[in-house]
């Protein structure tokens, strides 16, 4: 048995006496608020007895020893544990990548290439009508220039004979680089033609070192950033010409995967062996610590 009793002067203060060994107990103001809104409560035998309101009781209680904290701190390890395994998929997913398909299948193609622009020679002669029908169906003929545009300015090819370098000039050709130890193009006869030459010899079939890549790439940006138009090439356009193009893209801003994919979309050639492809990952990485001007 209990019983309540409000002040007069008093109204928000409620005075509760109970028969038992808790005689009375006061609630203020903003204890009895509080209670009010979460529990309704009774004294039964000097005992509380809380009968949980429908709100509270949908609530899941936490495990023993566990706060609400708790799950926060969790909740945030799982979110930054997903953003950092999305990162490395994101990764490995740009992770350029040597492809012996390729490599295998666009050598049988330059093969047949080099038998085909020996048949050429006699089936299409220059002015002629199986010319015409060539250029119609957009077959490559050998006295045509070994290069493909990879973008507006820049271009990537195989070699340059003493009488393309007029015709580089007139396709807009301003700069270009020279990637072979075996030969060297003409630098007096391209200044003639208005054309500036940077050579960074390597031997077929190796990769640039980092220090060539690093100044053909500064040189070739450079250049493009001036409105100039580049071309770098080697012998035949598949491998050290292909890596330095890359590289190029690559200290643009290109992630090296996304090069290499450009490049070999332009020119089917395209197609560096496993150790030039190992070294443009190696400028990848060279690059992100590079200072930016």
């Amino acid at each position: 048995m209990c019983a309540s009793w409000r002040p007069p002067n008093q109204p928000d203060v409620c005075i509760v006496a109970a028969c038992s060994r808790h005689d009375a107990y006061i609630l203020l103001p903003s204890e009895r608020r509080r209670r009010e809104r979460s529990r309704k409560y009774t004294i039964v035998n000097g005992k509380e007895n809380a009968s949980v309101t429908q709100s509270q009781s949908n609530q899941v209680a936490p495990p023993p020893g566990e706060r609400p904290e708790d799950k926060n701190i969790k909740a945030f390890a799982a979110v930054e544990q997903a953003e950092l395994e999305q990162q490395q998929a994101s990764s490995q997913a740009r992770t350029v990548k040597f492809s012996f398909w390729r490599w295998g299948t666009s050598g049988v193609m330059r093969l047949l290439y080099r038998y085909w622009t020996r048949i050429a020679a006699h089936l299409c002669p220059e002015d002629s009508l199986g010319e015409r029908i060539a250029h119609a169906l957009r077959v490559p003929l050998p006295d045509t220039l070994n290069m493909s545009w990879v973008n507006s300015h820049l271009a990537v090819g195989g070699r340059v004979r003493p009488e393309d370098i007029a015709a580089l000039a007139k396709v807009g050709v301003t700069h270009v680089v020279d990637t072979r130890s075996e030969y060297c193009d003409d630098a007096e006869a391209m200044r003639a033609q208005g054309i500036e030459l940077l050579y960074l010899p390597a031997p077929d079939t190796w990769p640039l070192s980092i220090e060539q890549l690093l100044e053909g790439s500064r040189w070739v940006n450079a250049q493009l950033q001036k409105d100039g138009r580049v071309l770098i090439h080697c012998e035949h356009g598949v491998g050290r010409s292909v890596l330095l193009t890359c590289s190029a893209l690559v200290y643009g801003g290109m992630h090296a995967s996304e090069a290499l994919e450009l490049v070999q979309r332009q020119r089917w050639q395209a197609a560096p062996n496993g150790r030039q492809v190992a070294r443009l990952r190696e400028f990848e990485v060279a690059c992100k610590s590079l200072p930016r001007t």
